[in-house]
């Protein structure tokens, strides 16, 4: 089984635990409904604020059609509308002068992205994935917006303005709450008329083997995107490997028609065909099982010198499987290794409590301090 890359690497992440129970702001994604000529998804309006509680700035535009941060939501150029597209996909919108504009990758810092990475900027609606976002919950509340033409990074406040997409990184500003406006919004002049998701031709599951080239046992959390509340648990010893079966997404195309009304009330009519490209299905969460305490008989009344070992998860990192092909059909992959990469512990989603060890009469992991001290024993009965 040939090796593969991982496509991306993360920043420490040390207060988040990602995706994992909806948050306690107006939920985004409540506004997803059926898609469809018959009954066309709704769309909500949202002030969109990142940063420290108490000192979260708001994304806003103005007429030019420039991103801009304020303090304070300032009136309809800081509402937004999160407008489902297809699946568990969205726009996020606003009208400037009777024309529809969305949040999207600019083109050129796509080709050049810079050390920021690629920037965010504000264009008129269109029939690019790059305009297309998946919204993700923390269990901390607020939101992660994922670009679809880039899955695994994030929309993210730069540090002197601007908008980037970026991986896990340790800031407040990639955390995203949402606010319903407190004042009147004119009725939205835009309508979903018709939209459908034609699946690409099906990829087949992928073989990988997961390795664990770890000097300790890890746990590892293997999360369904799809479902991530209900990860599959890999226990893997120190050298060990277990293969498992993973399905691949081959992403799509949506067919959609949208209207909008100009200033004159007449409605415009366009219809978009996006390609969309495969989402990330799994993540890993990885931990180590190190050894955190020993007890050791020193009356000499027990039979063993050692009396209790005992182990615990350290979380190691979490990262994201490649998309679609990018996850081959017979791969490999270093567990331990891409999570040291990754440098993202607190990242990680959280073990449950049946899912940790308490001690050497759960059947520890192999460890060669407790080797040596059972060696020492040995010995000492010798005499």
């Amino acid at each position: 089984m040939r090796p593969f890359a991982l496509p991306f690497q993360f920043g420490r992440m040390s207060a988040l635990c990602l995706f994992m129970v909806i948050g306690v702001c107006p939920s985004l994604t409540k506004c997803v409904t059926q898609a469809s000529a018959q009954d066309a998804p709704s769309m909500s309006a949202f002030h969109l604020a990142a940063g420290d509680q108490g000192r979260r700035i708001f994304l806003q535009s103005n007429a030019n059609g420039d991103l801009l941060f304020a303090r304070q939501p300032s009136g309809i150029e800081s509402a937004w509308y999160v407008t489902p597209v297809s699946q568990d996909m969205f726009r996020i919108q606003q009208s400037i002068n009777n024309r529809w504009f969305a949040l999207g990758v600019d083109p050129i810092g796509l080709r050049n992205p810079g050390p920021m990475g690629p920037q965010v900027g504000f264009f008129p609606i269109g029939d690019s994935a790059q305009q297309l976002w998946r919204i993700q919950s923390l269990t901390i509340g607020g939101y992660l917006i994922e670009n679809v033409a880039l899955p695994g990074v994030w929309l993210t406040c730069g540090n002197n303005g601007g908008l980037w997409l970026q991986p896990f990184v340790n800031t407040p500003y990639q955390v995203w709450w949402p606010q319903q406006p407190t004042f009147a919004l004119p009725v939205p002049q835009y309508r979903n008329v018709a939209e459908q998701y034609i699946p690409n031709p099906p990829l087949r599951p992928a073989a990988l083997k997961v390795t664990n080239t770890h000097s300790d046992t890890l746990l590892i959390l293997l999360s369904d995107r799809r479902s991530p509340n209900d990860a599959s648990k890999l226990r893997i010893p120190a050298g060990g490997s277990e293969t498992v079966t993973l399905d691949r997404d081959a992403g799509g195309t949506i067919v959609q028609t949208i209207e909008w009304s100009d200033a004159l009330g007449n409605w415009d009519r366009q219809e978009f065909q996006i390609p969309v490209p495969p989402s990330i299905l799994y993540d890993m969460s990885v931990y180590e099982e190190f050894l955190q305490s020993i007890a050791i008989d020193t009356t000499g009344k027990s039979p063993n010198v050692i009396e209790d070992v005992n182990y615990q998860p350290r979380s190691v990192g979490f990262f994201l499987l490649p998309a679609g092909d990018g996850l081959p059909d017979s791969g490999s992959i270093d567990a331990y290794g891409a999570a040291v990469d990754a440098n993202n512990p607190g990242a990680v989603r959280r073990l449950s409590k049946k899912d940790l060890p308490n001690s050497s009469s759960q059947a520890p992991p192999r460890d060669p301090l407790k080797e040596l001290l059972e060696k020492i024993e040995s010995k000492r009965g010798k005499f």
